[in-house]
């Protein structure tokens, strides 16, 4: 596929566009916040959107292509308990850890990590509290759209997800 530098600008502003939110989130939920380097509870075998996987793959100079067998659950980019690509991370995992909103079956859901917030009630998280993952996944679903209709070649599927590992693998090389 290739990432048009319009698109890409597009992408990079979103994400610093939510980085801000997150700043602002992370300062506000400062004393329960108990994320840090060498936290990796939350490092899963994420798939992802292919506008994202093409920047992503786009920023990485270098990678270490021996895939960590953590299990097939764990992400193969987490190498000594620490994310090989933090800076370039996806929006999935820049959001752990924070109170997120967000629906399943036509019902609000509010959940945040299990290590953070352990000794507040839910009278703690009002409306300017939680990120609300549905609003940031439709902007990026909508960018993903125009992405695959920038491509010449038969694009994915719109719902189609690309594996994080694939940035490891020789054929998808960097």
């Amino acid at each position: 596929m290739v990432l048009k530098e319009s698109i890409k600008k597009k992408y990079l502003d979103l994400r610093r566009e939510l980085d801000e939110e997150i700043a602002s989130l992370e300062k506000l939920h400062q004393n329960h916040m108990m994320c840090k380097k060498g936290c990796s509870l939350c490092c899963l075998s994420f798939k992802v959107l292919p506008v994202e996987y093409e920047v992503i793959r786009s920023e990485q100079t270098h990678l270490n292509k021996d895939k960590a067998d953590h299990g097939d659950d764990v992400c193969p980019l987490l190498v000594d308990n620490s994310c090989s690509i933090y800076p370039y991370r996806p929006f999935i995992c820049r959001t752990h850890g924070l109170p997120l909103l967000y629906m399943i079956d036509e019902e609000w859901v509010l959940s945040h990590c299990e290590l953070n917030f352990s000794d507040v009630d839910e009278d703690y998280f009002s409306e300017t509290r939680f990120h609300e993952q549905d609003r940031w996944n439709s902007r990026l679903y909508m960018l993903n759209q125009e992405f695959l209709n920038s491509q010449d070649e038969l694009p994915l599927p719109e719902i189609d997800l690309i594996p994080l590992a694939d940035l490891l693998k020789t054929n998808r090389s960097i």
